[in-house]
């Protein structure tokens, strides 16, 4: 049997052992991270997952609930990213974490940054159910958000204008803005060479955002 072999079954073996760990009944559930812990209190919610208040976070979740509860999780470079979004009859076996939880778990990787196996710890679940979580959830809110409207009416625009550009610019509808964010270099090297950076030498998607109008006061002071 080959080093590379012995490795393979080595790294699966210790996938399993942790499996069955986070499958134990554990006397400190309470200890456990979960929403529950943190609905009281608008600062950790804040804190945790970037929403303003607990009653924003709800509203996120409530948009997505009908839609998380029976998707389908992703299993491996096997499963088509095109195939997450569809949503079947059956969920699969029945999760550990509620759904509540899970989408806690997902808001606290994506604005917190925080380490898949940090997240198993703090969930009591194993390091691979975070990673399959992740990466289903985020597919299913691309999908879903990128239905809601991103355009203010023209009315909303109007009256949410700096007075500045009220006079200088009276006809603008929304200033758009483009930054590089850092990420982790790519496995698969055509996105490492769309994502590639020669200035900052670094795996740098360019987005495009939106910077919506909000009244401020004396913004810009410059004439066109």
């Amino acid at each position: 049997m080959t080093k590379a072999k012995n490795e393979e079954l080595q790294t699966r073996c210790d996938l399993l052992q942790q499996e069955i760990y986070f499958a134990k009944p554990s006397s400190s559930s309470s200890n456990v991270m979960s929403y529950d812990r943190i609905k009281e209190s608008n600062f950790w919610v804040n804190f945790c997952t970037s929403s303003s208040s607990t009653l924003m976070f709800m509203a996120c979740f409530n948009f997505l609930h009908a839609s998380a509860s029976c998707m389908r999780l992703w299993k491996g470079s096997a499963t088509s990213s095109e195939d997450l979004p569809h949503l079947g009859s059956k969920r699969g076996p029945k999760p550990k974490l509620r759904l509540i939880d899970q989408f806690l778990l997902v808001m606290m990787r994506l604005h917190l940054g925080l380490g898949e196996d940090d997240l198993a710890f703090r969930f009591g679940v194993s390091q691979s159910t975070v990673s399959r979580l992740t990466t289903s959830s985020v597919n299913l809110m691309y999908h879903k958000f990128k239905q809601l409207p991103v355009w203010l009416p023209r009315r909303s625009v109007d009256r949410l204008m700096p007075p500045c550009f009220k006079v200088w610019y009276p006809t603008t509808r929304v200033i758009i803005d483009c930054t590089e964010l850092f990420i982790c270099t790519p496995s698969s090297l055509a996105r490492q060479s769309a994502t590639w950076s020669k200035s900052s030498s670094a795996s740098l998607p360019i987005a495009m955002s939106r910077l919506c109008q909000t009244p401020t006061k004396d913004l810009f002071r410059t004439k066109p």
